[in-house]
């Protein structure tokens, strides 16, 4: 054999046993990576959805007379004629009282201003501004009022009183009628069911009165672009003159909402609840359109469907403030030494915030530790919250509201919102004389290990009243 030939010979069995050795020292490394995975559980990173559910909302007082909300706020009117309004975008609560109105007859808010009207006047308000008080003309009885691309009141006997500008101007048909529920807006037509059966449209522009049969006689509800209305629990949309459909089963409120057995939606979107059904059988619902708090109220109170934390639930506020009026295209009547047209009310609101105040049969929590406690105290994240009792709340909208407790040793610890404690638990929400804490517990398992559910549960300490709280 050659020398050639042995080189040959050698190359050839050198590059075989390459080719031998490196499929098995890539399935020894693939082998080790393959065990290191199983010894090593992947880490599964995931965002506790929010927690949402009805709230009962608790002013201290009964439920409220009037009611409205629109995309940015919600305004209630309560019989002792205390009205509250809800930023949406801060989920703070304001408190007023309307200066000397008569009775209020209906409410209404439409891009953040609230018009009340009276027996003889809409009071129309914008916070930050003074209330104008708007005069109905002579002899008009109002029943009910809708905001189009003005305000419009409806009258008893059909009538219209359209504002424009600073003046009513009224609308009338030719034949009298006995309007029922409440006037609606679907540009450019104002909509409103009569006695007869019969369904009214009135475009004001061009003095064109529009009446037509109704297979039934009921309230006519306008969402959508839609006309709705309800007769046996069944809704039913106006396709055409004096032709209706059936579109849902349920209870029809006047902004469109529907209480249905599952829950509550609205008459566009009949088959997605919006909210689960309420525990009361409530005298009004209302939904907006951007997905925020849905509202249900009765005589009793307010319940708000809403995720935890995103409104307040009790009135922020040891006073009220006073809306003063003035007339229309007059200035203010008195000086009332406030530019946003408020003043304060001397009287104490029945819901106001209870603060800590230090009694002289005990101190006050809020004070430094004493040192023989301080150095018993452990890790919030290792304490449970059956561990804890609540001792003092104190709310500082610039600190940020705090809580004290003690665990069962007396040893004091301060909770903020988002404080993390033991067993998947943290602080939701810090009320007047209430803490919030949701516990996530992952149910369920997956192949691989990884958690497929997680039920959240509420706890709730409370403050006694007692030592001044």
């Amino acid at each position: 054999m050659t020398n050639m030939a042995k080189t040959r010979i050698l190359a050839a069995a050198f590059l075989l046993a390459i080719l031998v050795i490196l499929p098995a020292g890539c399935d020894s490394q693939a082998e080790e990576a393959s065990q290191s995975e199983m010894s090593s559980p992947p880490v599964v990173l995931s965002e506790s959805p929010g927690v949402s559910g009805w709230m009962a909302l608790d002013f201290e007082t009964e439920g409220p007379v009037l009611f409205d909300t629109d995309d940015g706020n919600s305004w209630a009117l309560f019989p002792s004629g205390m009205l509250l309004c809800l930023d949406a975008s801060s989920g703070h609560w304001r408190s007023y009282l309307l200066d000397g109105r008569p009775t209020v007859v209906d409410l209404e808010v439409s891009d953040g201003t609230a018009y009340l009207l009276t027996n003889t006047d809409l009071v129309v308000y914008e916070p930050g501004e003074p209330a104008v008080v708007h005069g109905l003309p002579e002899g008009f009885s109002p029943l009910d009022m809708a905001v189009g691309d003005g305000p419009a009141v409806l009258g008893e006997n059909g009538r219209l009183a359209l504002l424009e500008e600073s003046e009513f101007e009224l609308a009338s048909p030719e034949e009298s009628m006995t309007p029922i529920g409440s006037l609606n807006w679907l540009a450019p037509d104002w909509v409103f069911s009569a006695q007869g059966p019969e369904l009214v449209r009135v475009d004001p522009e061009v003095a064109l009165w529009q009446r037509e049969e109704m297979p039934f006689q009921a309230p006519v509800a306008v969402r959508g672009g839609g006309i709705f209305a309800e007769s046996d629990n069944i809704v039913y949309r106006r396709r055409g003159p004096s032709e209706w459909t059936e579109v849902a089963q349920g209870r029809l409120y006047p902004d469109g909402s529907v209480l249905g057995v599952d829950g509550i939606y609205t008459v566009n979107e009949p088959g997605e609840p919006v909210a689960t059904r309420p525990a009361i059988e409530p005298s009004n619902v209302m939904t907006v359109a951007d997905g925020g708090p849905v509202w249900a109220y009765d005589d009793e109170g307010i319940l708000a469907y809403s995720a935890l934390g995103e409104i307040e639930t009790r009135l922020p506020n040891y006073e009220m403030e006073r809306i003063t009026c003035t007339l229309a295209g007059q200035g203010p009547q008195e000086d009332t030494g406030s530019p946003s047209g408020v003043s304060p009310v001397t009287a104490v609101g029945g819901a106001a915030f209870r603060v800590y105040e230090s009694v002289s049969s005990r101190p006050d929590p809020f004070t430094e530790f004493p040192p023989r406690r301080r150095d018993l105290r452990r890790p919030l994240e290792e304490i449970s919250i059956e561990e804890l009792r609540l001792v003092g709340i104190t709310l500082d909208p610039v600190g940020g509201d705090q809580a004290m407790v003690e665990d069962m040793n007396g040893v004091p610890y301060l909770l903020y919102e988002d404080s993390e404690l033991a067993n998947n638990t943290h602080v939701a929400e810090i009320t007047s004389n209430e803490v919030i804490v949701v516990q996530e517990v992952s149910v369920g398992t997956g192949e691989e290990g990884e958690a497929e559910a997680s039920i959240p549960t509420i706890f709730s300490m409370r403050l006694h009243e007692e030592g001044g709280l």
